[in-house]
């Protein structure tokens, strides 16, 4: 498998553009399938990790090369000193223009959920930002100030913009240039249409902090890859 492009490395860090559909680490069952985590033990032996993305999710994630970044990166994400950043295609309109969604979730082992009554739900805030409309759907830029299990698509789709592919909390498996061409768009009836994206519409895109050694700035960015790019790129071509 190729090496994902390393977006920042020095002495304690190493800072990835990690492809959609890969894990962050090992799954505990499966451990047969690849991990962004496992191919990095090939090249930098012990590695430790900061914080993880969905397996669809693409973007910014960080690793620690000695251990205790990975104790003094935790604190300063409970200190909120790390910045995150998401682009989300969302299908729908936000209601405002930009938002704070502030509601307790709570994780159950297979699906999150918004719950105001058990104590064991944990504040969790979002912060949104309308970047574009292009039709029914909406690119979306958050920034989250918590980092619980599936809090940007279980906060979203709470106030009715869930990712536009999502198949846990929203409404699509997936999205086909068919829907948008309608009656201008023919295809042969033996060739089955594949999919414009067929991953959550989510990638980090932006990570920021203070280098807890060197105490200089630290800010790395990645660029929407291919697949939600041909998305937009298909919206405004067929919507905007």
């Amino acid at each position: 498998m190729k090496y994902p492009p390393i977006l920042f490395e020095d002495d304690y860090f190493v800072i990835l553009d990690k492809p959609a559909n890969l894990l962050s680490t090992p799954d505990r069952f499966r451990s047969e399938l690849p991990s962004l985590k496992s191919l990095m033990r090939k090249k930098y032996g012990e590695i430790f990790v900061l914080h993880r993305l969905d397996l669809e999710t693409s973007g910014c994630i960080a690793f620690g090369k000695k251990p205790e970044i990975q104790q003094v990166f935790t604190e300063m994400q409970i200190n909120n000193e790390v910045t995150k950043h998401y682009t989300a295609i969302v299908d729908g309109v936000p209601h405002q223009e930009q938002g704070v969604i502030d509601l307790p979730l709570i994780y159950d082992g297979g699906k999150t959920y918004v719950n105001l009554k058990d104590k064991k739900a944990k504040q969790s805030i979002t912060h949104y930002q309308l970047k574009k409309t292009i039709g029914q759907y909406s690119i979306i830029e958050c920034n989250i100030k918590s980092g619980r299990t599936h809090q940007i698509r279980v906060h979203l789709a709470h106030i009715g913009l869930p990712l536009a592919v999502d198949r846990f909390y929203g409404r699509n498996e997936a999205i086909y240039l068919s829907e948008f061409k309608k009656k201008k768009y023919w295809k042969k009836a033996e060739v089955e249409e594949r999919p414009l994206v067929s991953r959550l519409t989510l990638h980090a895109s932006n990570l920021a902090f203070t280098h807890p050694i060197t105490k200089e700035p630290v800010t790395v960015g990645s660029e929407l890859h291919k697949d939600m790019r041909a998305l937009i790129q298909q919206l405004e071509k067929n919507l905007g």
